[in-house]
């Protein structure tokens, strides 16, 4: 699952939300997942991912 939001959030250069992830999780992959998890998982990735572009 972590993969998977790395991948979107690297898609939409950071722009959407956990909101918007979670619901882009259920359209894409099927994924019903809860938004708790997906704001963890997000923000954490988003970190990660932003320090790895600098």
């Amino acid at each position: 699952m972590a993969d998977k939001i790395e991948k979107l959030c690297m898609e939409i250069h950071f722009i959407y939300g956990y909101r918007t992830i979670t619901c882009l999780l259920k359209k894409v992959y099927n994924l019903v997942v809860n938004r708790k998890k997906v704001r963890k998982r997000t923000s954490f990735a988003v970190s990660v991912l932003r320090r790895e572009l600098n």
